[in-house]
Order: C-alpha cells, then structure tokens, then sequence
C-alpha cells in the first residue's frame, strides 16, 4: 500500500511516499524505515522498489525527493550537501515519529 506524504526541511516542503505492508493493521505497533536515493534518481525510481519490498517484511517505509529533487523544494539543480544531510536528519525523524506513535 501506498500513501504520499510530506514533511518540511526548515522552510522546504519535502515530498515522500509512505509504503506500508498490504496487511497493514493501523492498531498494530511497527518499526520504520527512511530510503533515499545518494545520486540523483528521486522517490518514485530505486527508493520506491526497495520501499515495496522493505514494507512487506513488516516495516513503515519512508522514500523521500531530497533537497530540491523531484517534488521536493523549488529550486533546480542546486547542489547543497550541508541542506541534503540536513534532510536525511528531518526525514529520519519523521520516519521515527511513525514508530513511536504506531502510525
């Protein structure tokens, strides 16, 4: 199962795709997961084929556009590291808050 999601990144709007096992039970505690991609490729590319697999085995998957990529941000072709670690860390606590609160 797939839902689209988001999340900000200090002021940047952040586009993600929350993948959740077919069986999905929302009453049911499970651990959770965030994928990216370290090139270039965004959410719907290689994150989305591991968030399918990786949501089957039980995990709330989290595959996000990094800064500025894909659905993510306004601004194209902009190479910033310190704002992409930036949001990996924002990604990862979203990811985290599913965890803890059974989604």
């Amino acid at each position: 199962m797939e839902k689209k999601s988001s999340f900000k990144n200090n002021q940047i709007e952040t586009a993600g795709i929350l993948f959740l096992q077919d069986n999905f039970d929302k009453n049911k505690k499970y651990p959770s997961t965030t994928i990216y991609d370290a090139a270039e490729a965004v959410k719907g590319q290689s994150p989305s084929l591991y968030g399918k697999k990786i949501a089957q085995r039980e995990f709330i998957t989290l595959a996000f556009d990094t800064f500025n990529q894909g659905e993510s941000g306004e601004l194209r072709y902009l190479k910033n590291l310190t704002e992409r670690a930036e949001n990996i860390h924002c990604a990862v606590e979203e990811s985290d808050s599913y965890d803890l609160y059974g989604f």
